[in-house]
């Protein structure tokens, strides 16, 4: 189990952009505006990790994102 605490602490972007992502899914099949924010937020931490492990063109995938979320709110 510490195993896991230590991934997740290692890994805290990835980890939060997950669950985002998850609660904007969630919050689209409700059909609810908030799910507007949970992609906004879900694209940041996604790009932070993704900037972490040097993958340039998925950082500009999720500006892509970041301004379909602002564009849909």
């Amino acid at each position: 189990m510490p195993e896991l605490f230590n991934y997740i602490n290692d890994n805290i972007y990835q980890f939060l952009g997950v669950i985002f992502s998850i609660i904007y899914v969630v919050f689209s099949i409700r059909q609810n505006i908030l799910c507007w924010y949970a992609l906004i937020i879900a694209s940041i931490l996604n790009m932070f990790a993704y900037n972490a492990i040097n993958l340039p063109l998925q950082v500009f995938m999720q500006l892509f994102f970041i301004a379909t979320g602002i564009y849909g709110w």
